[in-house]
C-alpha cells in the first residue's frame, strides 16, 4: 500500500489546484496556476504557510466566482434590463475597487491629484484672468462698432484732440454714427466726514447713447444739457447712490453739491455698467456730468488737445475706411486753419483694443507660459500612471485571463483616471479662485475687469476635460497595451519592473519636463533681472524717506491765487513743524506718478514751420522747497527761492535735456521761454539749470522740462512733497490732520511714499516676473518630481544587480556613479532641448525685456545651475537606498 505523501511546504493546497485545473480553460489554467503557485511560495517565506494557503483559497474561490458571475452575465445579456442594471453594479464595484486602490497607494493618488490640481489650477487662473481682460467683448452695445478717434502723437499712436476738431470731424464724416468727446473730471464732494475727491467724467451729451447704456432710475443727457451754464447736471454710479443716498429712489432731482457749486442729479446707472472707459484713460469713474463747452469757451481751441472722442461705426463702416474719411476731413481743416494743424492724420482704433492694450502682451506671454506648465503637469502624471500601469501589469494580465474582456478593464481604468481627474480639478478650480484674487491685488492699473474674473463653466469644462484626456492618454492606453498580447507572455513581463518601452516613454517625458521647466525659469530670470536694472536707474531724485500727498483747491473760496497761494504756505509752514519733517515743498505733477503737465513752448529768437514742429516739454509749478526734498542737483545758475513773488519778474529753471537742446551754443542762464504760442503769452527768463528727471517711466529719455515758481503760475492740482526719514510711519494721518485744520473743503488722496510710485512704474514688468517667477518654481518642482520617480524606479529595478556588483567587490561608490549617470544623461539631453526652446521663447517677452538680451549667458547659466542642483535633490534619496543595498538579502532572494 503506497503512502500518501503529505504536501511539502512549498506547495500550495491541492483541492484548490484540482478545483482551478477542472473548470478553468486548460491554457488559461496551465498559465494562472502556474503564476500563483511563484506567489503563493513567496507568501509562505515572507507571511507563513498557513497565511500563504488562506490567500491561494481565496483566489482560487475569487477566480472562479468570476468565471461563473461571466456565465450568468454573457446568459442575460440580451435584456436590456439585465444590461442596466449590470452597467450600474459595475460601476459601483469599479469605484469601490478603486478607492480600495488608492487607499492602499495614498502616495500615488495625491500626488497624481495635487500634479493635476497644479496644472488645472494654473491654466484656470491664467485662461480665465485673459478672458476678462483681454478677450471678453466690451459689455456695451455691439462692441466691434466702437472706436477710439484722436490726432497722432509724435510716436505715431492715437492722442487727445481739441473741442472744435471732434466738433468739425462729427459734422463732416459720414462713417461714423456718432462721435462724442470725453476728459477727465475730479469733483469735489462736501460731506460730515470731510471733503472727498471723486473720479468721474465730463462727456457729449450722447455719451451713453453711443455705447448702448440707459439709466436704471432718471433721465439720460440731452442737447440741451450740453451748453456753457447748463452742465451743472450728474448722472451717477449705482455704488455712489448706495453709499451716498442709501439707495433711496427719490434721489433723481435732488441736488448734491460739487466744488461748493449745485448739481442736479437726473439719473442713476445700472449696477451692471462699468466703467472701462474711465479705468483705461482716467481712473474708475463714480459721477459723469456734460462737457459744456462752447465754441468761445478758452478751452475750445483747436490747439488745446486735451479731449478723447469715442464713436460708433456706422454699419458696414471699417476702422479703415473711416481712418481714410477723416484724413480727408483733416486735410480741408489744415487748409482751413494752417497755423492749428501739422501734417499728421487722425487715427481710429477699435475701442476694445485701446482698453485690453496694457494687458494684451502681459497675459499673452502668461497664457504661453502656463501652456508649458501644463504640458509639465500632464507629462508627470503620465510619468506616474505608465510606471503605476508597469506595477499593475500582473493584476490586468491576470484578470485578462480570468475571461475580463478589454471593455471591462477600459472601465475600470477609465473609473480611476476620472476619479483622480475629478479630484485634481476640484482642487485646482479651488487654488485658481485663491490665485485670481492675489492675481487681481498684484496686477497693475490697465488689467480691465481683473477684480471681478471668474472662471465661467466653459473654462471649468476645458480644465476638467484637459484632467481626464491626460490622464486617459497617458493612463489608460498604456495599460490596455499591456494586455494587448499573449496572456502567458504578459504574465512573464509583469515580473519585472515595467519593460523597456515603459521606461523610454518615462524618460521622455523626464526629458521633456527639465526642458520646459529650463526654459520658465529662464523667462522668470530674465524678468526678474530686467526688474532689478529698471530699479538701479538714477530717476533724477532721491525718494528715499520721501512721502507724497496730493489735494485739490477747486471751488469758490479758492477762485483767485492769492487765497491758494495763502493756504500752500500755511500748509507747508505746519508739515514743517511736524516731528522728524526735514523739508516741504509742493509741486503741479510727480514724477513716476502718473499725472503730467505737458506743454508747448516756444524758445526767444526761433521760428517754427510748421505747428509739428512746435516742441513740448513738461511743466513743474513748485515751491522753493521742492529741491531740497527731491534731492534735485543744481547744476548752473540758481534755485527759485523766496524772492519769486507773484509781482517779482517771471522765471524758470530748466532741466540738462532742454539746457543741450535748446541753448546748443551757450548757456541756457538768460535764455528765454514762453509757454504756448499765443503772443499774450509772457516770457519767462530762465535762471538755472537742474538734473533731468524720469517723467513717465524710467526707461524713457527725458523731455526738455521747466519749473516755475508756484508763486507766478499757481495750481490748484498740488502734490505736497514731504522728507521725513524714520517718521513716515503715522505721518499721513497728521498731514490729513493739518489739511483739515487748514479748510474743510479740501480733499486729501493719492497718498503714498514715493519709493512706491518708483517701483509702481515698473508694476507690469513686475507682475510678470511675479508669475513668471511663480510658473518657474512650479515648473521645477514637478520637474524634480518626476526625476526622482525615474531614478527611484531604475534604483529598484536594478537591486539585483547593483547586489551582484556589490558582492563581486564594487565599491559602493562606483554604485552611485551608475545611477547618477543615467539621470545625467535625461538632465543634459534636456537642458539642451531647454535651452535651444528658451532662445526662440524668450523672444516672446524681448519687449518686455530693458538692457538684457533674449538670450542672456548669465541668466542661462544661473537658470541652468538650478535645474541641477534640483536634480542633484532628485537623486539624493535614490542614491542613499542604491548605496545601502544589502547584497546578501538580494541573493537570498534571487
Amino acid at each position: 500500500m503506497s503512502r500518501v505523501v503529505p504536501p511539502g511546504p512549498d506547495d500550495p493546497p491541492r483541492l484548490a489546484l484540482r478545483l482551478l485545473e477542472r473548470h478553468l480553460d486548460p491554457d488559461a489554467a496551465e498559465v494562472i496556476t502556474g503564476d500563483l503557485r511563484e506567489e503563493y511560495r513567496q507568501r509562505v517565506r515572507s507571511i507563513g504557510r498557513g497565511a500563504a494557503r488562506r490567500w491561494f483559497w481565496r483566489q482560487a474561490l475569487l477566480s472562479l466566482a468570476a468565471r461563473a458571475r461571466r456565465r450568468t452575465t454573457a446568459a442575460d445579456t440580451h435584456h436590456p434590463g439585465a444590461r442596466k442594471a449590470s452597467l450600474m453594479t459595475g460601476t459601483a464595484q469599479d469605484l469601490r475597487f478603486a478607492l480600495r486602490l488608492f487607499r492602499r497607494a495614498p502616495l500615488f493618488a495625491l500626488t497624481a491629484a495635487f500634479t493635476i490640481a497644479v496644472g488645472v489650477g494654473s491654466a484656470t487662473t491664467i485662461l480665465t484672468a485673459a478672458n476678462w481682460t483681454w478677450l471678453r467683448p466690451l459689455p456695451y452695445r455691439a462692441p466691434a462698432q466702437l472706436v477710439a478717434v484722436g490726432e497722432t502723437d509724435r510716436a505715431g499712436g492715437l492722442a487727445t484732440a481739441g473741442f472744435l476738431t471732434i466738433q468739425d470731424w462729427r459734422a463732416r464724416t459720414r462713417s461714423f454714427e456718432s462721435l462724442t468727446p470725453i476728459r477727465g473730471w475730479t469733483p469735489t464732494l462736501a460731506a460730515e466726514d470731510g471733503a472727498r475727491r471723486l473720479n468721474g467724467m465730463r462727456v457729449g451729451w450722447d455719451f451713453f447713447r453711443v455705447l448702448g447704456i440707459r439709466p436704471a432710475l432718471g433721465r439720460d443727457f440731452e442737447p440741451d444739457d450740453d451748453h456753457p451754464g447748463r452742465w451743472q447736471v450728474v448722472l451717477i454710479s449705482d455704488g455712489l447712490w448706495r453709499r451716498r443716498f442709501e439707495a433711496r429712489p427719490d434721489v433723481v432731482g435732488s441736488s448734491i453739491e460739487f466744488n461748493g457749486r449745485p448739481y442736479r442729479i437726473i439719473g442713476v446707472l445700472p449696477a451692471a455698467f462699468e466703467p472701462l472707459i474711465s479705468e483705461r484713460y482716467y481712473s474708475r469713474a463714480e459721477v459723469w456730468a456734460p462737457l459744456g463747452y462752447g465754441p468761445d469757451d478758452r478751452s475750445s481751441c483747436r490747439t488745446c488737445r486735451h479731449l478723447r472722442a469715442i464713436g460708433r461705426l456706422r454699419d458696414g463702416a471699417s476702422p479703415g475706411e473711416a481712418e481714410a474719411e477723416l484724413a480727408t476731413i483733416q486735410a480741408g481743416l489744415r487748409r482751413e486753419h494752417p497755423e492749428d494743424y501739422g501734417e499728421a492724420n487722425p487715427r481710429v482704433g477699435l475701442l476694445g483694443d485701446q482698453i485690453t492694450a496694457a494687458a494684451r502682451r502681459p497675459m499673452g506671454v502668461l497664457t504661453g507660459a502656463v501652456a508649458f506648465l501644463l504640458v509639465i503637469a500632464c507629462a508627470n502624471v503620465a510619468g506616474l500612471l505608465v510606471a503605476r500601469s508597469a506595477d499593475r501589469l500582473r493584476e490586468m494580465v491576470v484578470r485578462a485571463a480570468l475571461g475580463a474582456g478589454r471593455g471591462r478593464l477600459v472601465r475600470q481604468l477609465l473609473t480611476e483616471s476620472v476619479l483622480l481627474a475629478a479630484a485634481g480639478t476640484v482642487l485646482g478650480l479651488g487654488g485658481a479662485r485663491l490665485a485670481l484674487r492675489a492675481l487681481a491685488a498684484s496686477a497693475p492699473a490697465g488689467f480691465a475687469r481683473l477684480d471681478q474674473a471668474t472662471a465661467d463653466p466653459g473654462i471649468w469644462l476645458i480644465a476638467f476635460g484637459v484632467g481626464v484626456l491626460s490622464l486617459l492618454l497617458f493612463g489608460l492606453l498604456p495599460a490596455l497595451d499591456a494586455v494587448r498580447g499573449n496572456l502567458e507572455g504578459g504574465l512573464r513581463a509583469s515580473r519585472v519592473t515595467g519593460g523597456p518601452r515603459s521606461g523610454r516613454l518615462r524618460e521622455g517625458l523626464v526629458v521633456g519636463q527639465v526642458a520646459i521647466a529650463l526654459v520658465l525659469v529662464i523667462a522668470g530670470g530674465l524678468m526678474f533681472r530686467t526688474v532689478g536694472r529698471l530699479l538701479a536707474i538714477d530717476p533724477g531724485f532721491d525718494a528715499r524717506g520721501v512721502l507724497t500727498a496730493q489735494f485739490s483747491l477747486i471751488g469758490q473760496r479758492w477762485a483767485t491765487d492769492e487765497a491758494v497761494y495763502a493756504f500752500q504756505r500755511d500748509l507747508e509752514s505746519r508739515v514743517r513743524a511736524l516731528p522728524g519733517v526735514d523739508a516741504v515743498g509742493l509741486s503741479g505733477i510727480l514724477p513716476l506718478g502718473g499725472n503730467y503737465d505737458r506743454r508747448g513752448f516756444g524758445v526767444e529768437g526761433v521760428t517754427y514751420d510748421s505747428p509739428d514742429d512746435v516742441p513740448s516739454g513738461d511743466r513743474y509749478s513748485v515751491s522753493p522747497g521742492y529741491f531740497a526734498v527731491m534731492g534735485l542737483p543744481l547744476r548752473h545758475g540758481r534755485l527759485i527761492g523766496s524772492e519769486d513773488t507773484p509781482t517779482s519778474m517771471p522765471v524758470a529753471l530748466v532741466n540738462e535735456t532742454a539746457a543741450r537742446t535748446l541753448w546748443p551754443d551757450g548757456s541756457a542762464v538768460g535764455g528765454r521761454i514762453k509757454f504756448g504760442t499765443g503772443s499774450d503769452s509772457p516770457w519767462v527768463t530762465v535762471v538755472g539749470v537742474v538734473g533731468d528727471v524720469q517723467q513717465y517711466d524710467l526707461t524713457s529719455a527725458p523731455l526738455p522740462q521747466f519749473y516755475v515758481p508756484q508763486s507766478q503760475s499757481t495750481d490748484s492740482f498740488l502734490a505736497l512733497v514731504i522728507r521725513a526719514p524714520g517718521a513716515l510711519d503715522g505721518l499721513a494721518d497728521r498731514v490729513r490732520s493739518e489739511v483739515a485744520a487748514l479748510a474743510t473743503d479740501v480733499p486729501v488722496y493719492g497718498v503714498a511714499r514715493l519709493e512706491d510710485l518708483v517701483a509702481a512704474s515698473v508694476g507690469p514688468r513686475t507682475f510678470l516676473t511675479r508669475i513668471l517667477g511663480a510658473f518657474g518654481a512650479m515648473a521645477l518642482l514637478l520637474a524634480t518630481v518626476g526625476l526622482y520617480g525615474i531614478v527611484a524606479e531604475l534604483v529598484t529595478a536594478r537591486e539585483r544587480e547593483i547586489g551582484i556588483r556589490l558582492s563581486l567587490g564594487a565599491r559602493r561608490g562606483e554604485v552611485a556613479r551608475l545611477i547618477l549617470a543615467r539621470g545625467g544623461v535625461l538632465v543634459a539631453a534636456g537642458l539642451a532641448i531647454g535651452a535651444a526652446g528658451a532662445a526662440v521663447a524668450s523672444r516672446l517677452i524681448a519687449t518686455q525685456l530693458y538692457d538684457t538680451a533674449p538670450v542672456d549667458p548669465g541668466t542661462y547659466a544661473v537658470a541652468a545651475g538650478v535645474l541641477v542642483t534640483a536634480a542633484i535633490a532628485a537623486h539624493a534619496l535614490p542614491l542613499r537606498r542604491a548605496t545601502r543595498v544589502d547584497p546578501a538579502r538580494v541573493l537570498r532572494g534571487d
